[in-house]
């Protein structure tokens, strides 16, 4: 078995080798307000909003950066609410509302927060979103059919990920039920069952 499965890695590395890498050129933007460490960042249309991070182990940023990629030009922050996580967020974009879910709450490695909330672009207005069953760092966070899907992440010792799986249905920034609903769980996967 272990055989076909390094035959298999080397005719892929091989299937790959003549395709061209597209040449990317880089253009250099204007310096950020701040310097960030593992905060998070959405596009919605020319804007890139930035949200809070980390400034040192033993401080985190608490606002968020908003840049202008057609002006090349950083204005317009602003405060996260005081609950908020600090990094490790799961976000989602409509392309007005910006639904960020849980994270890291603090500096040092601190625990994660079950706390979620919602930003409208247009008003700047935060909004309380119903918190997750469980806290976690990091969860893959999507919009899809009218709900806001949240899956995996890390579990309060941040080794760990979790497979659960949860989804609310929003609308327009606003939560349409009470409590997440428990959808159908990751599938742990192993190299064992290929």
């Amino acid at each position: 078995m272990e055989t076909i499965m390094l035959r298999m890695a080397e005719c892929c590395q091989l299937l790959f080798l003549d395709l061209p890498a597209p040449q990317l050129e880089w253009e250099k933007m204007a310096t950020a307000p701040v310097p960030r460490l593992d905060g998070a960042a959405i596009q919605i249309n020319d804007l890139l909003y930035v949200f809070a991070g980390y400034s040192t182990i033993n401080r985190v940023h608490s606002d968020v950066d908003i840049y202008n990629f057609t002006g090349n030009s950083w204005g317009g922050r602003f405060e996260i609410p005081k609950e908020m996580a600090h990094s490790h967020l799961g976000m989602v974009t409509d392309g007005r509302y910006i639904y960020l879910v849980t994270g890291q709450y603090g500096p040092q490695c601190r625990g994660p927060t079950a706390h979620t909330f919602v930003l409208d672009t247009k008003t700047k207005k935060w909004h309380d979103f119903p918190p997750l069953p469980v806290s976690r760092y990091a969860p893959a966070t999507q919009l899809w059919r009218g709900r806001l899907h949240v899956m995996g992440g890390s579990k309060g010792n941040g080794h760990r990920p979790w497979l659960e799986h949860w989804s609310l249905a929003v609308k327009d920034g606003k939560a349409l039920e009470k409590e997440w609903r428990s959808e159908i769980p990751i599938h742990r996967g192993d190299l064992t069952g290929m």
